[in-house]
This record gives structure tokens, C-alpha cells and sequence, in this order.
């Protein structure tokens, strides 16, 4: 009791979103795990939606990222009107985007968000939909494949300002002007990734955009995307972020430990790349970004399959692990490759 939700909603007539379509839910426990502190239902978009990370800040304020994984329209006739994922009034982009009866002719594929709740759940102090700005204007029926946005990590640093990170095939999210990528570039069908950063939920006026820029490739030449797949952030507002590249385009610096481009391709692609990224704290530039790991050729020379958010020590050190198969670079392991099938990989770099 007392939660911001604490009842799944009805969709209408006698069923709730919980029988229908699924609702996430945020739930605290007692620091023995014997008790909760609080739990509630956060309701998603009339179709089925999804929290991808949770992370909490000094004063014990959860934050959460996620998005709709429904493709489709973000609004059906069977949900009532203007109830859809809960949004706060100074809210970046507003649920009312995606609301048919604000914008009948939305087309949205999806859009991920953003939230932040009081520190015993009973409110939001701040949420907001991050996709495109204008999917009446931009939206593709019957089109599945674009102007998409989802969620794959979240990120708090010590002065507050939190930070989203995901994925994206929509050309119109929210950028800042002065952001390391402005434009979004791709291939047919290929996704690129994303970092947006908001000042802290008790400034004045509530959070703002400090930056929000694209992340990926800048070719057309391939059919290849780039994924990020979890981020950290440190003491100096530098956003760290992990992930996942088909494409040899990505970018990283000179003097990195792997600058490329991808060495083993197929028609031009990466084979199981995967990459390690750090940001300036204004995401106008890169302070350096490397690749990790990819094949390297031959039969059963298959790189990097998944890669996990990135850890950092109090000394700057950064930790990532993978599931990885032959090829994978190690420095005194503990164990070395037996035979071809996948295995645990854990690499530290330096700052």
C-alpha cells in the first residue's frame, strides 16, 4: 500500500494489463532480503513493454529504463484514452505522442523511456518517453522495421545526472546540437545506438537534456548495425558504454587498444565485434573507444556473442564480460581455450 501503483490496471471490462499484455513492476527489499520495502506495478503501454535496467543513487532513488517491445501502433482502441505509460508534466517527450486520440495518425514502433521514483516508490519524480519526436509526422504503417526506439541501460552518477542508453532506427530522437553524432546513418534495415544524459531530478525546473547524441557507424554501404548492450558512468560525468558491431565503420580513436577496423569480415562485416566506448561528460566527443574482440577467421574463430554493461573500479579501471568463442585475446589466464564451444570471458582494461 501507498506505492505509486499498487493494483495492475484494468484494460477494459474485467482484465487487467496483467492478463492481457504483461506489466513490469519495481520492487525493494530490506537489506536481509526478508521484507519489502516497497513494490508497484509500473504500467507499460497498451502493449507489452518491457524494464531493461534499474539502478539507485545515494538517497535511495530508483532509476529505470525500458520501452514497449510491441511493434505496432503504441495506442489500440481497447485502451482508454490517454492511459499509457505514465509520464511527468516537464516530461522530455510526453505519453500524449503516442496517444491516438491526441495524434490520430501516430504510427510508432516504439519508444523506450526513462523514470525515477521517490525513494520509498510511493511517486515519480520524473519520467519521459525518449524516441521520436514527432511519430505522427514520421511514422511508417505496416512498416515494423523502423522508427523504433528501446532502452538497454541507465546510469546515475555521484552529482545526480542520469544517463539513458539504448538502441535505435528512428532518424528524429532528441539530439543535442553540439553532440559527437548528430545525424543518424544507416542501412536499410540497420539500428544505431544512443546516450542522453539529463541533469539531476532536483534541479530547478526538474531534469533537462544536458546532451543526447547517436552513437554507430557513419556509412550506407552495409546492412550492419551497432548495439549497445549495458553502460557505467564515473565521478566526472563520463558515460562508459558497451556493446555489440557488425559494421567496420564504428568509430573509435587512435592510440586505443584495438582501433581497427574489424579484421575478420564477411562481405565486409564484422564478425562478432564487439566494443568499449568512453564519452566526454558534455557527449561532444569521444575520450577514446576501442574494439574488444573479433574473429580472427578460420572455422570456429567466432568473437564476441554477448557482452555485459561495463564495471568500473574506484581507480577508473574498467571491467567487462563476455560470452566469446575461439579468439577471444587474453593476457595470464586463468584458462585457455580447450576446444571450440563458447566460454565465459573476463578482461580488465586500464584507464
Amino acid at each position: 500500500p501507498g506505492t505509486f501503483e499498487p493494483k495492475c490496471p484494468i484494460q477494459g471490462g474485467s482484465i487487467t494489463y496483467c492478463e492481457s499484455a504483461g506489466a513490469s513492476f519495481l520492487t525493494k527489499l530490506s537489506p536481509d532480503g526478508q521484507r519489502l520495502v516497497y513494490s508497484t506495478y509500473v504500467t507499460n503501454f497498451a502493449n507489452t513493454g518491457t524494464i531493461r535496467a534499474v539502478t539507485v543513487d545515494a538517497q535511495g532513488r530508483a532509476y529505470i529504463s525500458g520501452d514497449n517491445s510491441n511493434y505496432g501502433n503504441s495506442s489500440s482502441p481497447s485502451t482508454p484514452s490517454g492511459y499509457f505509460f505514465p509520464t511527468t508534466a516537464n516530461a522530455l517527450l510526453p505519453a500524449s505522442l503516442v496517444d491516438q486520440a491526441v495524434h490520430p495518425h501516430t504510427s510508432n514502433q516504439g519508444m523506450a523511456f526513462v523514470t525515477v521514483f521517490s525513494a520509498d516508490g510511493s511517486r515519480l519524480l520524473y519520467s519521459t518517453l525518449f524516441g521520436d519526436t514527432d511519430p505522427s509526422a514520421h511514422g511508417n504503417y505496416g512498416d515494423q522495421t523502423l522508427n523504433w526506439t528501446r532502452a538497454a541501460g541507465v546510469a546515475v552518477d555521484p552529482a545526480g545526472n542520469f544517463y539513458l542508453a539504448g538502441n535505435t532506427a528512428d532518424p528524429n530522437i532528441p539530439v543535442t546540437p553540439n553532440a559527437f553524432q548528430t545525424k543518424y546513418v544507416a542501412f536499410l534495415t540497420a539500428s544505431r545506438s544512443y546516450v542522453a544524459k539529463f541533469s539531476p531530478v532536483d534541479s530547478p525546473n526538474g531534469p533537462k537534456l544536458i546532451y543526447s547524441t547517436y552513437l554507430g557507424a557513419m556509412n550506407t554501404d552495409l546492412n550492419a548495425s551497432d548495439e549497445i548492450h549495458g553502460i557505467a558512468v564515473d565521478a566526472n560525468g563520463s558515460a562508459y558504454v558497451t556493446g555489440l558491431t557488425q559494421n567496420p565503420g564504428f568509430p573509435t580513436t587512435a592510440g586505443s587498444y584495438d582501433p581497427g577496423p574489424c579484421g575478420a569480415r564477411n562481405q565486409g562485416y564484422c564478425q562478432h565485434g564487439a566494443f568499449l566506448t568512453k564519452l566526454t561528460p558534455d557527449g561532444t566527443g569521444l575520450a577514446w573507444s576501442t574494439l574488444v574482440s573479433y574473429a580472427v577467421g578460420g572455422a570456429g574463430y567466432n568473437g564476441i556473442q554477448q557482452i555485459l554493461p561495463p564495471r568500473l573500479d574506484l581507480q577508473g579501471n574498467i571491467y567487462l564480460e563476455v560470452q566469446s568463442g575461439w579468439g577471444y585475446p587474453t593476457l595470464n589466464p586463468v584458462q585457455t581455450f580447450s576446444d571450440f564451444s563458447p566460454k565465459l570471458g573476463i578482461t580488465e582494461f586500464d584507464p
